[in-house]
């Protein structure tokens, strides 16, 4: 099931969900449009939800996680959109947020994105949001980073997006990912051409000690990855 709900009408409800029975419901992609009214999560195996953390979609899905309405949920894909749609005085105030672990996830895809003008409310967001919760048996980790580099040079600069997930020099989560072994990294820039891109750099830092179970590293990105090598087997 997609449910794709028009991102300039956050304040819209869908109230047609009230009605609807899906008791084998399995997978389930959103976009803007959280059904927390939707009768029954109970066999979702499957989750893909964007959305703003200006509106309440994510805290709602957490708050569902909280009250075991999703027990057999093992694949989550989570998407921060930063668009510039959302920087609105008006936009819905968010619940109070309660972190932990979410034991159950076993396979976990996360994307944000970097945008020229920085919303620092809704990065700080992020970063604390990512920084409560933990995915104890997750083993396999994608993350996505999407941006724009740029007029004047095709450098794509992911510190800040990077350090919302994976936290900062000085406060790193080692106990976040434990057994993690399959880790995606994918860089997807805009701004130039593919051939200004492909000769331009995407900079990181991939703190790789914080995954003590990591066998595999992927990397795809359409630009030269800079990860902060010398993080590699800095720590133990």
């Amino acid at each position: 099931l997609r449910l794709i709900n028009d991102a300039w009408a956050l304040d819209e409800e869908l109230q047609f969900f009230e009605s609807w029975r899906a008791p084998a419901l399995r997978s389930l992609v959103t976009v803007h449009s959280f059904p927390t009214k939707l009768s029954s999560f109970l066999e979702l195996t499957s989750l893909d939800i964007r959305f703003s953390l200006r509106s309440r979609d994510f805290f709602e899905f957490i708050a569902l996680v909280r009250a075991s309405k999703m027990p057999n949920l093992i694949d989550l894909g989570i998407f921060f959109d930063h668009h510039e749609t959302f920087w609105e005085p008006d936009v819905q105030s968010i619940p109070p947020f309660r972190g932990g672990p979410l034991p159950n996830i076993q396979r976990l895809r996360i994307t944000t994105s970097t945008q020229t003008r920085h919303d620092t409310y809704v990065e700080r967001l992020e970063n604390e949001m990512l920084g409560a919760l933990s995915f104890p048996n997750a083993h396999e980790l994608s993350v996505t980073f999407e941006g724009e580099t740029p007029k004047n040079q095709p450098h794509l600069k992911l510190f800040r997006a990077a350090s919302r997930i994976f936290g900062t020099e000085n406060n790193f989560n080692s106990k976040q990912f434990p057994l993690v072994s399959r880790l995606f990294i994918n860089i997807s820039a805009s701004g130039h051409n593919i051939y200004e891109l492909a000769g331009g750099v995407a900079s990181l830092v991939l703190p790789l000690h914080i995954f003590p179970s990591l066998k595999e590293l992927h990397v795809e990105s359409n630009m030269l990855p800079d990860l902060g090598s010398y993080y590699f087997g800095k720590h133990k």
